[in-house]
């Protein structure tokens, strides 16, 4: 499979997702960040960012469910079928509504307490996608 990782998050979470960035660019994997990557419109950027991903890392928090940016990024995602591996980044949130709809019974990592643990799971997830670097 061929594309990048994207990095879905909302801005109160950018510390770790930046973390998250950095160590996945360290494992040689190609990472698609607004802060690095958003150019021009930003519907259209955030609409090739997710159609030309391979899998979108959805960081999940009660104001990622209230960000509409974020929500049409997780929904777009799901339209297009691409694999999505939720990251939690709140402690003690349990996603509902539309959140919880798109995260069904995947498989989520904690990015709220122990961070390098959850990265060294989070490498091992992507890998079984077999995501080219």
């Amino acid at each position: 499979m061929s594309g990048h990782v994207m990095i879905s998050y909302q801005w109160d979470s950018q510390e770790r997702a930046v973390y998250i960035r950095d160590k996945l660019r360290e494992h040689g994997y190609k990472v698609w960040f607004d802060l690095d990557d958003m150019k021009g419109d930003i519907v259209d950027a955030m609409a090739d960012a997710v159609q030309n991903s391979a899998v979108v890392l959805m960081c999940m928090s009660e104001r990622y469910k209230e960000s509409s940016n974020c929500r049409s990024e997780a929904q777009y995602a799901h339209k297009l079928k691409r694999p999505i591996i939720p990251l939690l980044m709140e402690e003690g949130y349990d996603p509902d509504g539309w959140l919880g709809f798109i995260l069904g019974t995947k498989l989520y990592y904690k990015f709220c307490c122990d961070t390098e643990t959850d990265v060294d799971g989070l490498l091992k997830g992507i890998k079984t996608l077999k995501i080219g670097k």
